[in-house]
């Protein structure tokens, strides 16, 4: 005798086996390998609270005490590298006076700025993080008046008859002193030395001496007329302040001071995108017998008033 209520019972469980239906022996393996993939990653995971104490945390407590007292010691004197960063800036960028002996001339003593005529890149230092060396790269920096870095006073080389207040002259010789006695120098090339990081051209540094009469050969620069067709019959005439360009030839190696304007690669420093200032001679033609500068070559001087 079959009961009425097993239709009922035979149909529910025909609906239970279909929403869940009993998994394969294929299924249940899949199932372990998954459950121990997840207890095997979980294995290597902190199992305690964040506030337990473990192994050496007394010790790891005191290191960390040591460096918060380090740190606000750090802040506290100004030794930290944002601080000291933001004091060299500082100090590199403050305006400074410029002076100027004779009205429309350069003289001895003179404090000038010497400017690029092609994007009006200045001559400029790159004063290090460790403070004061015996040797500074330079940069052609945009210019934004005359600050610290970008100030050159003109002194005679040693041994010259020169005095200060006397006019600078076409073909003199002459020194350019940068803040803190750093002088603005250039090697000649030779196996091994060292070269500019990106042209590989001639380098230009900033060497410090104690005074002029002990600065070395190779910071004596002269100054020339950048105009091939007058540059002969000008040689021992006042140089100008008028914004008449020159050229600055390094004595010992015979290059000209250039701005590399052209060049791709850039110098990044803290004082922002400067160009790569070398020792070298760019020709572009010839008139009379002497050569024609590039723009890279060619400076104007931008002096103070008297």
């Amino acid at each position: 005798i079959i009961n009425s209520d097993q239709p009922l019972v035979f149909a529910h469980t025909y609906r239970v086996a279909s929403a869940h239906p009993v998994p394969s022996s294929s299924s249940v393996n899949d199932f372990d390998q998954a459950n121990l993939q997840v207890l095997s990653a979980m294995s290597g995971a902190r199992t305690y609270g964040a506030g337990v104490r473990v192994g050496n945390w007394n010790e790891d407590k005191y290191h960390q005490e040591e460096r918060i007292s380090q740190f606000l010691e750090k802040k506290k004197s100004g030794d930290l590298s944002f601080m000291k960063t933001t004091q060299r800036i500082k100090s590199a960028t403050e305006p400074v006076s410029q002076s100027c002996a004779t009205p429309g001339s350069l003289s001895f003593g003179d404090t000038i700025v010497l400017q690029n005529i092609v994007g009006g890149y200045v001559l400029s230092s790159l004063p290090l993080q460790d403070g004061i060396s015996d040797m500074i790269d330079v940069s052609g920096s945009a210019y934004d008046g005359p600050t610290v870095r970008n100030v050159f006073t003109v002194l005679p080389e040693s041994g010259s008859s020169a005095k200060f207040g006397s006019v600078v002259k076409y073909g003199d010789r002459v020194l350019l002193c940068c803040a803190a006695n750093m002088y603005l120098s250039s090697d000649r090339p030779f196996p091994g030395a060292p070269v500019a990081r990106f042209s590989g051209q001639q380098p230009v540094k900033l060497t410090q001496s104690d005074s002029p009469e002990t600065a070395k050969n190779n910071c004596v620069w002269v100054v020339d007329l950048a105009d091939a067709a007058t540059r002969p019959e000008c040689l021992g005439t006042p140089v100008p302040t008028d914004g008449t360009t020159i050229l600055l030839r390094h004595s010992a190696s015979n290059e000209l001071l250039c701005c590399l304007n052209e060049q791709r690669k850039k110098l990044w420093s803290e004082y922002g995108v400067e160009i790569e200032i070398t020792c070298n001679t760019g020709k572009v033609g010839m008139i009379d017998g002497e050569f024609v500068a590039k723009a890279d070559n060619q400076w104007k001087i931008v002096a103070g008033a008297s």
